[in-house]
């Protein structure tokens, strides 16, 4: 293996690992008020919301028309009568969970540079 090709395995390792942790980040959190309070309220960029029949659909620049959340993204048409929302959800930043998956990112190859520092002699078979 030359040089340069392992130089794009490791960028593609690295994007890997820093869309995994920049996932971590945010997390859909159950909103406790109408969905019209929350749109009216703060206008979130997406929303997710889970209808009676438990399927999830999220909508990209939701806005309310009459009696229906709608997406206002590219023409979508995705429309959802708010009498058949169970609940509405946003993206927000999840501390633990990001902090926990840094964590993790950084132990596991601590702990490989320690076990190889302390038997440098091992080559798995």
């Amino acid at each position: 293996m030359s040089v340069r090709q392992a130089h794009p395995r490791r960028r593609r390792a690295g994007a890997t690992l820093l869309l995994a942790v920049l996932g971590a980040c945010n997390s859909w959190q159950v909103q406790p008020v109408a969905p019209a309070d929350l749109i009216g309220r703060s206008s979130p960029s997406q929303v997710r919301i889970q209808l009676h029949d438990g399927r999830r659909v999220v909508l990209r620049q939701p806005a309310l028309r009459a009696d229906s959340l709608v997406s206002g993204s590219g023409g979508d048409g995705s429309a959802v009568a708010v009498a058949e929302i169970d609940n509405i959800a946003v993206r927000r930043f999840d501390a633990p969970r990001t902090v926990g998956l840094t964590a993790l990112v950084v132990a596991v190859p601590v702990i490989l540079c320690a076990a190889a520092c302390q038997f440098p002699d091992f080559a798995p078979q």
